[in-house]
């Protein structure tokens, strides 16, 4: 912890040392529907990003390795076939020239969610499977340019895949539809 010196408001004093503890960052201030789901650079960040990265650990489809400062992961054989089944090609992944996949700590959840060559193939994934709906890229809001809204074939999908509940995560098929018409922001 730091150590600060200060003076003594009493007048003349010897210094005295304060150990201060840095103050708890508050969470990102995001609208329910961004804390949900949204895009991080290229990949899938929120509650739904950290509960693909937390599936695909509790599933043993990727290994900790030892990372360049950020958790790294390995792809088992498991997760290989697990990629493969919703036309994932690994070792095109690992062929890509940058690294195949880490954990980014998630602005709201504090919490890894997946990024790299493997967070941007699964964005990009979803994206084409419609599972996920990406916000408009040309938006002036920044929240409708990063926003991604679970559809009810997402749902569904990320369901029988690897077993993520979605209600869970606070989304429902009434829900979705009403976020898309306000630009991710759940309507009051």
């Amino acid at each position: 912890m730091p150590r600060i010196a200060r003076l003594s408001p009493l007048g003349p004093s010897p210094l005295r040392a304060t150990t201060i503890a840095p103050a708890a960052r508050p969470p990102w201030r995001l609208g329910p529907a961004l804390r949900l789901s949204r895009r991080c650079h290229d990949h899938l960040a929120g509650l739904l990003g950290v509960a693909v990265h937390d599936a695909l650990l509790a599933q043993g489809a990727l290994l900790p390795v030892r990372g360049e400062g950020k958790p790294a992961y390995a792809l088992t054989e498991a997760g290989g076939a697990l990629l493969a089944r919703i036309g994932l090609d690994a070792p095109a992944l690992y062929a890509a020239p940058r690294r195949f996949a880490w954990g980014c700590t998630d602005c709201s959840e504090r919490r890894p969610h997946l990024a790299g060559a493997l967070g941007a193939a699964l964005l990009a994934r979803c994206t084409a499977l419609g599972w996920v709906e990406r916000g408009n890229a040309a938006a002036p809001r920044e929240a409708e340019r990063r926003r991604v809204t679970l559809t009810a074939a997402g749902a569904r999908g990320l369901r029988d895949w690897i077993g993520i509940d979605a209600t869970y995560l606070g989304w429902s098929p009434s829900v979705a539809p009403a976020m898309r018409a306000h630009g991710g922001v759940r309507p009051a």
